[in-house]
């Protein structure tokens, strides 16, 4: 599984987040981006600030747990 997302640094006014994310669903709406990006293998999903971030945090819970069971180590 793959992903793509947008971040911003942490101290990004609100204001300037909300528009970000406001211009990106406008172009994920465009039916030729999402054909394009269907046909590229992809799955155009658009999202909120607060949903990405639960969905960040979950992956890393989920992940974290993986790589304790596996004792993965970093090299």
């Amino acid at each position: 599984m793959t992903w793509s997302g947008i971040c911003a640094a942490r101290n990004t006014p609100p204001a300037a987040i909300e528009r970000i994310q406001r211009e990106i669903a406008k172009v994920l709406a465009m039916p030729g981006i999402a054909r394009r990006l269907v046909q590229d293998g992809l799955e155009p999903v658009g999202s909120t600030p607060a949903r990405f971030h639960d969905f960040l945090v979950a992956n890393k819970r989920t992940w974290g747990k993986v790589i304790e069971s596996t004792d993965l180590k970093p090299e």
